[in-house]
């Protein structure tokens, strides 16, 4: 395990007066389509599993700000989304190959966004992460939700244009593209939806991530299917990987208030029309965390605190087949032509039986 993870990042936030969390939950200049490049070094600072993960405000490098739709050279900027795909590129033969670009969600300040960054660059054994830490007000409640969802929207710009800058570069690349996946948490899934759209349709035609993998994700369950949704992943990514739980609590009440069944929840709701590159994975047996403290994480979290499901991803992100993958069995009763998985909590035999049961 890492003491310390390097995190390149983005964000449209603007700066927090009391330096307290080093950016707040308003816009840049007042404006979401500015936004600037930084990096910051987190070290792990215990063991705790939800907190042991702290950003030090002594390392914050920040460059000047960014008009979003004013494409610059790839070269311009220091810490930018290009910088950290060179890198992966420079030295793509070395293990581990692969890094992340995450998009975090709903309920998370900017050092939330950040310790998350570096806790599943660690737990996923990824080489480096990026991360798009848009400005969600870092509220658990409704109010706080549905400024989170218009901050979400209105950041789309700002992530378009930071994706627009990597695609140009991993484009122009005469050798393979470094091995890239995106990782969308929660509400994260809404913004990177938005974001794909304002991206020219030329622009995105071209398979430039190994991977996508949508967790929890705050979206419509049948977002893959439309060519205005999130069915544009599946073109710029080799495989998607969707990570679902039905007793999630959170994506209950977001199905609730949006009036639509929950990707994140249910998984993709035409699974079997899909490309057999888009699976789902569902995690409901091993979705259940805690906070330092015991307190209930309401089946959000898995992605970063169950050890069942990071033991599958790090496996995904290694390259392995969907069904070469340990710890994870077929989708009782009808796994949608080997598209649907299921990590069980139990022992393999006694998991194996009771996927004989179901079907």
């Amino acid at each position: 395990m890492a003491d310390k993870v390097h995190v390149r990042f983005a964000t449209n936030r603007a700066p927090d007066p009391d330096q307290s969390i080093l950016f707040g939950s308003t816009y840049r200049d007042g404006n979401p389509k500015r936004y600037v490049n930084g990096s910051i070094d987190v070290d792990r600072v215990s063991d705790l599993p939800d907190t042991g993960w702290k950003p030090d405000a002594q390392t914050l490098q920040v460059g000047p700000p960014i008009d979003a739709g004013i494409l610059q050279p790839a070269a311009a900027a220091k810490d930018d989304i290009v910088s950290f795909a060179r890198s992966r590129a420079a030295v793509k033969n070395l293990a581990p190959t692969y890094g992340l670009v995450f998009l975090p969600g709903f309920d998370s300040n900017f050092m939330d966004s950040i310790s998350r960054a570096a806790q599943i660059a660690d737990a996923y054994k990824a080489a480096e992460v990026f991360c798009f830490a848009w400005p969600s007000q870092g509220r658990l409640d409704l109010p706080g939700y549905l400024e989170d969802r218009e901050a979400a929207l209105k950041s789309a710009e700002a992530v378009a244009d930071s994706l627009r800058k990597l695609f140009a570069f991993l484009s122009a690349m005469e050798a393979a593209p470094p091995p890239l996946h995106i990782v969308a948490h929660s509400m994260g899934n809404y913004a990177l939806r938005n974001a794909i759209q304002l991206i020219p349709a030329n622009e995105r035609n071209r398979t430039l991530f190994e991977g996508a993998l949508l967790m929890a994700a705050d979206e419509d369950d049948d977002a893959l299917s439309k060519a205005n949704e999130l069915a544009p992943l599946i073109t710029l990514a080799k495989k998607v990987a969707v990570y679902k739980n039905s007793g999630d609590f959170a994506l209950a009440a977001s199905q609730v208030i949006n009036n639509s069944g929950r990707l994140g929840a249910w998984g993709p709701r035409n699974l079997e029309t899909l490309p057999s590159t888009v699976t789902s994975i569902d995690c409901s047996d091993v979705s259940s965390t805690q906070g330092d403290n015991g307190q209930t994480q309401f089946g959000h979290q898995y992605y970063r605190l169950s050890p069942w499901v990071i033991n599958d991803v790090v496996q995904v992100l290694d390259g392995k087949r969907p069904d070469q993958i340990q710890g994870r069995l077929r989708g009782p009763g009808d796994d949608k032509g080997g598209r649907a998985w299921w990590i069980p909590y139990d022992s393999a035999a006694a998991a194996q039986a009771r996927w004989q049961a179901a079907a």
